[in-house]
């Protein structure tokens, strides 16, 4: 299973069920994904910077529109509406038996923003969650780069190494 961001917390919990039902699970690959938030996250003022920052990329897809404020404050509401989600989240524990062989492979972001060095942990705190091993590979970008090139190719020629070999 694979989720990056709050998709390897979705994976994680893939995981679980199919691990309750039975079902072998050798590996959750997880990209920048953390099993907590900071409290920074909370923050409405903090999380309204955080969102004006994407807001350049996110004003190209509205640029046609007359109603720019209105579209960028629902916007910005409905992400709120997520974020409060994500907090109140927490990652299950696998308490099975084939939890036991179950791991974690991490693709972490080097460059963090401020609301994550405050928590940075170089297991993005899933050792809470993991009964076996975690592998953890420093991809150079941030949350938003990891995902494009070269840090997608390097994601990728380690999953191939790991996992594909002929």
């Amino acid at each position: 299973l694979i989720g990056s961001s709050y998709g390897g917390s979705i994976a994680w919990e893939m995981a679980k069920q199919l691990t309750d039902n039975n079902n072998k699970v050798l590996n959750v690959i997880l990209i920048d994904s953390w099993a907590m938030l900071s409290e920074k996250h909370n923050d409405f003022t903090v999380f309204t910077k955080i969102m004006q920052k994407h807001y350049e990329t996110l004003n190209l897809h509205f640029k046609h529109q007359n109603d720019k404020k209105k579209k960028k404050k629902s916007l910005l509401d409905l992400q709120w509406q997520r974020m409060q989600l994500l907090l109140n989240n927490t990652p299950s524990t696998i308490s099975s038996a084939q939890a036991q062989n179950i791991n974690i492979v991490l693709f972490k972001a080097k460059d963090l923003t401020d609301e994550y060095i405050c928590i940075d942990d170089p297991k993005n705190h899933w050792q809470k969650y993991c009964q076996n091993t975690i592998i953890s590979h420093l991809v150079d970008g941030d949350h938003e780069s990891i995902l494009k090139e070269p840090n997608i190719k390097f994601i990728a020629e380690n999953l191939t190494k790991s996992y594909f070999k002929t």
